[in-house]
C-alpha cells in the first residue's frame, strides 16, 4: 500500500513538475507579447498625435493663405544669340506664401522650338518637365521631409526655357491646364499672370 501511495506521489509531483515546465515558458511568452502590444499601442498613439498636429498646422497655414492672396505667374524675356531668347518665369505672390503644388502648361507656335527647360528654384522638385507639339508642361512639388514638408516659395524663378525662332511667335498660359494649389484649394490668379508673350 505504502508503495502505491509513493508511486501515486511522484506521478502526482512529476504531473506537477511538468504543468510547470510547461506554464512558465507559456507566461513568459504571453507576458512578452502583452509588453508587445503595449508598445505598438503607445506607438501608434504618438504618430497619431504627430499627424493630428501636422494636420493642424496645415489647417493654419491654409486659413492664413487665404489671407494672403493667391499666386500669380509673371515673366522676363533676355534675348540670347543666334536667334535664341530665354523666358524666366516667376512664381510671385504675397511674402511668405507656400504653395505645395503647381503645374504650369505652355502653348507655344510652330515658328519656336524648345532647346531647353531649366528647372528654377521656386519649389523643391520638379518630377516633370516636358515639351512636345507645341505645349511645355512643368511640374513643381512640395517636399516631406520626415515630419515637417518643404513648400515651394514665391519670388523666385519657376522655370526658365530657351526658344530657337524661326519666324515670329507667341507663348500663353494654357489656362485649362495651368494650376497652383496649397491644401489642395487652387490659389492661381490667372488675370495677374502675364498676357501672351511675342517674340
Amino acid at each position: 500500500m505504502k508503495v502505491k501511495i509513493m508511486i501515486l506521489l511522484a506521478v502526482v509531483f512529476a504531473v506537477g513538475v511538468g504543468a510547470l515546465i510547461v506554464f512558465l515558458p507559456f507566461k513568459q511568452e504571453k507576458d512578452r507579447l502583452a509588453d508587445q502590444m503595449a508598445l505598438s499601442s503607445a506607438k501608434e498613439k504618438s504618430l497619431t498625435n504627430k499627424v493630428a498636429e501636422m494636420q493642424a498646422v496645415q489647417t493654419l497655414q491654409i486659413e492664413e493663405q487665404k489671407k494672403s492672396g493667391l499666386v500669380y505667374f509673371s515673366q522676363k524675356t533676355i534675348p540670347l544669340s543666334n536667334n535664341e531668347v530665354r523666358i524666366d518665369i516667376f512664381l510671385n505672390g504675397a511674402k511668405d506664401t507656400s504653395v505645395d503644388a503647381v503645374d504650369l502648361v505652355l502653348l507655344y507656335s510652330p515658328t519656336l522650338s524648345v532647346m531647353e527647360i531649366i528647372k528654377g528654384s521656386a519649389l523643391p522638385s520638379y518630377p516633370r518637365t516636358i515639351f512636345k507639339d507645341g505645349v511645355i508642361t512643368v511640374t513643381g512639388l512640395a517636399l516631406p521631409n520626415g515630419n515637417t514638408v518643404t513648400y515651394g516659395k514665391t519670388g523666385e524663378v519657376f522655370a526658365a526655357i530657351v526658344f530657337k525662332r524661326q519666324g515670329q511667335g507667341t507663348v500663353e498660359i494654357n489656362t485649362k491646364d495651368t494650376q497652383a494649389y496649397f491644401g489642395g484649394t487652387p490659389i492661381l490668379d490667372f488675370a495677374s499672370s502675364f498676357k501672351p508673350i511675342k517674340l
